[in-house]
């Protein structure tokens, strides 16, 4: 079905790493044009087999509709750098999906006070 997230692989973690300083209140959003209309999966670049990808930011899922609400977790800051931890599920875009590659670009824009 559609928005069904396919939970028996995740890929491994692909570490950001943002420099920027404490103070400056840093926040972190994503461009909406690169998910599926009304969902938060990822559009396949790739082929057209009812697939995309469901990116999770330390373990939570990214939601594109909340554009700069992603607070930089402060606990996450050490010597000047931010370290964010994604990850990535297969996830359905379609009612019938079929074999075939699943590719996707996320642009992230740091935005701060």
């Amino acid at each position: 079905n559609p928005g069904d997230i396919y939970t028996g692989y995740t890929s491994p973690e692909a570490i950001l790493k943002v420099r920027c300083t404490n103070t400056a209140n840093p926040r972190i959003s994503f461009n909406r044009s690169q998910f599926v209309d009304n969902m938060q999966i990822t559009k396949n670049n790739a082929t057209n087999n009812g697939a995309g990808f469901a990116v999770y930011l330390d373990g939570i899922q990214v939601k594109p509709d909340e554009a700069g609400n992603y607070t930089l977790n402060s606990s996450k800051f050490e010597n000047g750098v931010y370290t964010l931890n994604f990850s990535a599920r297969y996830a359905a875009v379609e009612n019938t999906v079929t074999p075939g590659s699943v590719e996707s670009v996320l642009t992230m824009t740091v935005l701060t006070d």
